[in-house]
């Protein structure tokens, strides 16, 4: 079964596949028990894993693009998990572990727990534990790297530790990743964004009517979907340029890769508010937004 899902380059599930079968399966006779035991159970991913979060629970984030992202996020891994119940080598290997709670277990901790080099997800026992904590450098962020013989990966901190403090390391993203596949936020998060998330270019969008014109639009102003995220932040006008440049093809307004100029400007500042007025409660005029 890992081979099979190693032979499709779906390293994310051959890492999942064996984690259910070393935890659920072999349990204290896996060589990596020790650490299996340590990591969060089922009950504590229910109740602080976005995974798992009800439509109640959601509804704290109404106003806030990242809602829809969780809710697709659900809908994802339950989708796969169904497709996953139809393959007769995953179910003769795992049943009757293969159940969706020890799926959605095993999919949460590999999002929350990865560790990542050579652009592969790992495992590592003990390097994992180390808890996130924001820093006053935007640069400082942490590392793994492997030797050139591929045995051996070094993780370097930032930052000197005294004998008998807690090490942290700077994880080096946006707080909706955080929650989105952590459960939490980080206060003064220099790293942190204003997502944008629900610009999609829909069937009925002006887009359709000079079809391959705009297509084209968009691989050149280096788009590869219809929908992409924008991460708005102060200080940094490479998004808001990139937002510009998507808002003038879904308008269909000529010009490309040219960022924020007067042609598209008010376009912009209509997508901001609109975020702005999902958060406000009171009546607030546009100039006081």
């Amino acid at each position: 079964m890992l081979q099979k899902a190693q032979s499709a380059r779906d390293e994310f599930h051959s890492l999942l596949f064996f984690l259910i079968h070393h935890t659920f399966i072999l349990q204290e006779q896996s060589t990596w028990w020790p650490y299996l035991n340590l990591l969060p159970t089922i009950f504590n991913q229910k109740n602080a894993h976005p995974l798992w979060f009800n439509t109640d629970q959601l509804d704290f984030l109404a106003g806030s693009d990242l809602r829809n992202r969780i809710l697709n996020y659900q809908k994802k891994v339950s989708q796969t998990y169904a497709s996953l119940l139809n393959d007769p080598d995953v179910v003769r290997a795992l049943s009757p572990v293969f159940t969706f709670d020890h799926y959605m277990w095993a999919h949460s901790i590999l999002d929350a727990r990865s560790i990542w080099w050579d652009g592969k997800r790992h495992l590592v026992p003990l390097l994992d534990f180390v808890n996130c904590e924001a820093s006053k450098d935007i640069h400082s962020v942490h590392e793994s790297s492997s030797d050139t013989t591929g045995k051996y990966v070094e993780t370097k901190a930032r930052k000197n530790v005294l004998a008998g403090e807690q090490v942290f390391e700077d994880y080096g993203q946006p707080n909706h990743i955080y929650f989105l596949y952590h459960g939490f936020i980080l206060d003064n998060n220099l790293h942190d964004c204003a997502l944008i998330d629900d610009l999609s270019i829909s069937s009925d969008g002006q887009v359709y009517s000079v079809g391959e014109k705009s297509r084209r639009r968009l691989h050149v102003n280096g788009f590869n979907n219809l929908n992409p995220s924008f991460c708005i932040k102060s200080g940094a006008s490479s998004e808001l340029d990139n937002l510009a440049n998507f808002l003038r093809i879904k308008r269909n307004i000529p010009g490309d890769n040219i960022g924020i100029t007067d042609d598209i400007c008010q376009e912009v500042v209509d997508v901001i508010k609109l975020r702005l007025r999902r958060y406000i409660v009171d009546n607030y005029t546009d100039e006081e937004i």
